[in-house]
């Protein structure tokens, strides 16, 4: 378990997700894993897998000033069961969002279309990734590497969240 981002539930509880990592001969479980702290982060319950998709790849979580919750990231898979020995895409860069902390159901594309490598290097590929949030005003400002030459900033306004009632 590696990239920790947390956020907090609706009923309080707070959920830190995990992308899984391993040696080269590691099957990635294209799924982000989750641990819960029911005592604001003294203890937290063992990383379990959940169904969110996973390139793999860091991801952002946090709160919206309303309460939802949400996550920026590669949460794609292809196909969602597939296990392979290497990352799937991390093209687009995503958000979801949940009002409980539970169900996600809103999600957007942030950024989509990678440009080309430029120049080849270790564990470089196409995509947008290792994202960091910051909410500002009426916004949330999402910023990423793009395929490992570029950084990229993303100003996500807040009332085009939104979610089922």
């Amino acid at each position: 378990m590696c990239e920790p981002t947390t956020y907090r539930r609706g009923d309080g509880v707070l959920v830190r997700l995990y992308r899984d990592e391993g040696p080269s001969d590691f099957l990635y479980s294209h799924c982000l894993y989750a641990s819960l702290s029911r005592d604001n982060g003294k203890l937290w319950t063992k990383p379990a897998q959940t169904n969110i998709p996973d390139s793999p790849s860091r991801s952002s979580a946090g709160n919206l000033p309303d309460g939802r919750c949400f996550i920026v990231g590669n949460q794609v898979a292809e196909p969602f069961s597939k296990r392979i020995h290497k990352h799937y895409t991390r093209d687009p860069l995503v958000i979801s969002v949940s009002r409980d902390g539970k169900s996600f159901d809103f999600s957007a594309a942030i950024r989509a279309g990678a440009p080309n490598i430029r120049a080849r290097g270790s564990g470089k590929g196409r995509g947008y990734q290792y994202p960091a949030t910051e909410i500002v005003g009426d916004d949330l400002w999402v910023l990423y590497s793009v395929g490992k030459e570029d950084i990229a900033i993303s100003r996500v306004p807040l009332k085009n969240l939104k979610t089922r009632r």
